[in-house]
């Protein structure tokens, strides 16, 4: 019943605010026709003629300068093979970047944004949806083609800081685990502190339960700056807790929380 309640409560401001506007449907045209691409992991992604024809888009009959890509409202850059011509031909394609699911939207959920224990996991849902349609007013928007092979006039960085997300616990015969934190208040229509999807859920109380995560990190450049390690905790109870974060035998933090709360940690250290 919260969340239903939450649902209605969010209909019925954004009905009011659309009195006003702007609106955040602004993005749709009601006189095109959208096609859904549903993306659950992230990467490069390719449509051909033959796969726009058999969801019922008439790409071969259509200006290919004028398709365009919409993702969370927003209009997404594409790159569209042989579209100089006006003409969709068999050989041409569709190419952008897509990206799953995450929690971005859902801190609007929250009273406070930081009560949201992993941004990177959606509430409901981790398959995003990319909306492409034809609008025979305007162009879409274009990535832009670069060819340029002089690599000799470029002088190549020793590393590149790159972010590794670590997100479930690893259980023999199980795969990946995670696990739903019900958070501080249930009967609250808002999501509370530690409410959303973790690591793993269970019962640690009067113990002391050491959880190790291995990350993968290949080809680390051994003189780069140091590492930085930051974890979320949530707990479930009105308990105190006492949480400690340890790396390669050092611990870089140990700090208590209380009720169901979230504690943060994080650590930084030489590879």
């Amino acid at each position: 019943m919260k969340k239903l309640l939450l649902l209605l409560n969010l209909l019925f401001i954004s009905i009011l605010g659309n009195a006003q506007g702007p609106y955040e449907n602004d993005w749709i045209r009601y006189n095109q026709e959208y096609y859904k691409i549903k993306i659950a992991q992230e990467g490069i992604y390719r449509i051909g003629l033959s796969t726009l024809t058999q969801a019922g888009f008439s790409a071969a009959s259509l200006d290919p300068r004028k398709i365009q890509l919409f993702h969370n409202g927003q209009e997404v850059a594409i790159y569209l093979e042989g579209e100089n011509d006006g003409s969709f031909d068999a050989a041409d394609f569709i190419e952008f970047y897509g990206t799953k699911n995450d929690g971005s939207l859902d801190t609007k959920l929250y009273a406070d944004p930081l009560s949201q224990p992993a941004i990177e996991f959606s509430i409901a849902n981790d398959t995003s949806v990319y909306f492409l349609t034809y609008n025979p007013t305007a162009n879409g928007l274009r990535l832009s083609l670069v060819n340029d092979n002089n690599y000799s006039s470029y002088t190549p960085s020793d590393y590149f800081i790159r972010e590794v997300y670590k997100g479930g616990i690893d259980v023999p015969n199980w795969g990946t685990y995670f696990g739903y934190n019900r958070g501080r208040n249930q009967e609250s229509i808002e999501y509370t502190e530690s409410e959303g999807w973790g690591a793993v859920f269970g019962n640690f109380s009067a113990g002391n339960y050491p959880i190790t995560f291995s990350v993968p990190t290949a080809n680390i450049y051994s003189s780069g700056p140091d590492i930085h390690v930051t974890t979320t905790v949530g707990g479930v109870n009105n308990l105190e807790h006492n949480f400690t974060l340890t790396y390669q035998g050092n611990n870089y933090a140990d700090t208590v929380y209380y009720a169901q709360k979230i504690g943060r940690a994080s650590c930084r250290e030489r590879v």
